[in-house]
């Protein structure tokens, strides 16, 4: 699961903070967990983002899991 997670998502450190994306794109982690706390469905935010997939969402969910949070 972690190995699906760090194949999708990187995370950026600057002047003393980090910052999660998507790989390859700018989109932030917090920006699609935000767009669920909003009640978006998956389907709502892929064509939002033509870019992300099921599987992206789902890594971001993982990722906020591990971490407790955003």
């Amino acid at each position: 699961m972690n190995e699906d997670i760090n194949a999708l998502i990187e995370v950026v450190s600057r002047t003393g903070f980090e910052k999660a994306y998507i790989r390859e794109t700018k989109i932030a982690v917090t920006d699609i967990l935000g767009m669920l706390e909003d009640e978006m469905d998956y389907q709502a935010i892929c064509n939002y983002f033509p870019a992300l997939s099921e599987k992206h969402i789902r890594a971001c969910e993982l990722y906020q899991a591990q971490k407790g949070g955003y």
